[in-house]
């Protein structure tokens, strides 16, 4: 069709996906094809995602992983010396760089490469914010649990907003097939994907848990049954104004939402937790409910004001994510009318305050705990 104003085929970009288990082409069939025809069995990069077998579709996907925890190693280094710099580049260039691949590949083809991913941001957060300057020094299970817990919220909730690739993949593989069902092709062949479909479904669900107000919000978007996806109709009446990205966020933001709300609970029983003290406790629940601690540091670096030295910076978000026994706060200051371009952070020691067992006792009993 394009030959006649100019545009020819490019037979290096061509390829034929044969089934692994489809007979070999014969010497007649081959010597009609192109020559530079590429055959294969097991798959092809088309338009950015990876089609072929399952086995094709995992290595490749991991392959993208290996080169996201390469470039995480070389932002470790930069942060010895730029630890803003390198957080801000761990949320842009990392966290998020695998959810295209998560909208075209089934949850379960992205398992390991999820894992993978996660793990490197993980080790990557904690390379960033290590003080060179002082001695190796470890960090208690529960503590470090809570403080990757804290990174992965979203900036309004009192953390990082690093989303986790294991809390992406499902919602956004079910966001695509939100907007594709109202493809007359899609619909009529979405039978075939009935098992990958409700893997997704059940994840998701069993990620949201029983969390009341979690739930809610994941029900919102989110069909009753498997089956009502693969029919293809709840999809295409629910969502015929909303985009992908407006489902995917409403179901990752549920699954947040129900580990934010463990992680209050948790903290506002913190006697079931000897590793936890009051301080702790005060501290993160403060952070999760009125911090601006989060929306500071990821404020715009044009701007010459707004770039924290390495020390405070390091000691600022150490102190939101409670890597660190709670004897410090931070003072946010402010120098001009715009917040968003006029802000900076200074650290000063500060004594035990018994307004801390107030601010446990307010959430408690708004959660409706009782704290002694």
């Amino acid at each position: 069709m394009g030959e006649p104003i100019g545009y020819k085929l490019h037979p290096e970009k061509l390829f034929l996906l044969l089934p692994p288990h489809a007979p070999p082409i014969d010497a007649d069939t081959r010597a009609r094809l192109p020559p530079d025809l590429c055959i294969t069995r097991e798959g092809r990069k088309i338009s950015g995602a990876f089609i072929g077998t399952d086995k094709y579709v995992q290595e490749e996907t991991l392959a993208q992983a290996n080169q996201l925890v390469a470039k995480l190693e070389k932002i470790k280094t930069m942060g010895h010396l730029q630890p803003q710099i390198a957080m801000r580049l761990v949320k842009y260039v990392v966290v998020g760089a695998l959810v295209y691949a998560c909208r075209v590949n089934p949850p379960s083809l992205m398992t390991d490469a999820s894992r993978l991913v996660d793990m490197a941001l993980r080790s990557a957060r904690l390379s960033i914010l290590k003080d060179p300057n002082s001695p190796n020094g470890s960090i208690e299970r529960g503590r470090l649990e809570r403080a990757h817990t804290v990174a992965q919220l979203p900036c309004r909730d009192g953390g990082l907003g690093h989303t986790p690739v294991d809390v992406l993949a499902s919602p956004a593989y079910l966001s695509s097939l939100a907007v594709s069902t109202k493809d007359p092709f899609v619909q009529s062949h979405l039978h075939l994907l009935r098992d990958v479909i409700a893997f997704a479904h059940a994840e998701v669900l069993g990620k949201v848990g029983t969390d009341p107000r979690a739930l809610a919000k994941a029900n919102s978007v989110l069909p009753p049954t498997p089956d009502d996806i693969a029919h293809g109709g709840f999809f295409s009446h629910h969502y015929l104004t909303n985009s992908k990205k407006r489902v995917q966020a409403t179901l990752v933001e549920a699954i947040l939402l129900k580990r934010k709300n463990e992680l209050m609970d948790h903290l506002c029983n913190s006697t079931s937790d000897a590793g936890l003290t009051l301080e702790d406790a005060t501290a993160l629940l403060i952070t999760g409910n009125a911090s601006q601690l989060p929306r500071i540091l990821n404020s715009d670096l044009w701007y010459r004001v707004n770039r924290v030295p390495a020390p405070q910076f390091r000691h600022s978000v150490r102190l939101l994510l409670n890597t660190v026994h709670w004897g410090i706060r931070c003072t946010l200051q402010s120098t001009g009318s715009n917040s968003t371009s006029v802000s900076t952070a200074t650290l000063h020691s500060i004594p035990r305050q018994h307004m801390q067992l107030d601010a446990v006792q307010l959430e408690a009993q708004r959660r409706g705990h009782t704290t002694t």
